[in-house]
């Protein structure tokens, strides 16, 4: 399983996907979670907090899988741009 905690404002929701969770997967339940995200001009920014601390842009499969790779089965950190 792949853990994921959602920040987005004040809200923080943690979901549990399967290991195979791709870009796109990711993308479609930030849709459900918070609809208003995906009604904004300039689309949604999914960014993790990588090892060392900082945050990271992801805009694609194979970035969400680099990181997924470096966290290795600890929870995934995914902050949407306010």
């Amino acid at each position: 399983m792949t853990c994921v905690k959602f920040y987005y404002k004040k809200h923080v929701d943690i979901r549990n996907y399967p290991k195979t969770l791709t870009y796109e997967q990711l993308l479609a339940h930030v849709g459900e979670l918070y609809p208003a995200t995906l009604q904004k001009k300039k689309g949604v920014v999914l960014r993790v907090k990588t090892n060392d601390g900082e945050l990271t842009a992801i805009s694609n499969d194979e970035e969400l899988q680099r990181i997924k790779a470096l966290y290795a089965g600890r929870t995934l950190n995914v902050y949407l741009k306010k």
